[in-house]
């Protein structure tokens, strides 16, 4: 699995999209393959192929990664929110914006991002969430 993944990494590099996609949707769709992979593979495949697919198919994606307790959740929030955004989907959006800053696991970069999206699309800013002392940061 992480030589497909990593063979689909090439091929964006080398422009290849289509032939990335394909590479990420094997790696998804394998069952023998741990979920965490697979939910990797397909969200970076819905980031590689974007606009390339079927409307309906990009956010059927992105709201099965999106679900709650899903690995790569705040990714895949972030992706349907720009998604939603383009749509002209504002309220949308802002709502899964918010669910990345109310999500206990999301990685600071995304949270900035979503802050950052927030605003730019017309919402409030949220406050600063205080520091997480019970994990010893």
């Amino acid at each position: 699995a992480l030589a497909r993944v990593a063979a689909a990494g090439a091929r964006l590099e080398a422009g290849d999209a289509a032939a990335a996609g394909a590479l990420l949707e094997v790696v998804a769709g394998d069952g023998a393959t741990p979920e965490p992979y697979r939910s990797l593979a397909a969200l970076q495949r819905v980031m590689a192929l974007g606009p390339a697919l079927a409307p309906a198919e990009w956010r059927a994606a992105l709201d099965g990664l999106a679900a709650e307790g899903a690995p790569f959740r705040a990714l895949a929030l972030e992706q349907r929110a720009l998604l939603q955004l383009d749509a002209g989907e504002t309220e949308a959006a802002l709502a899964d914006l918010r669910a990345i800053l109310d999500a206990p696991g999301a990685p600071g970069g995304v949270r900035d991002r979503a802050q950052r999206l927030i605003v730019a699309a017309g919402g409030a800013p949220e406050p600063a969430a205080p520091a997480d002392t019970a994990s010893g940061g």
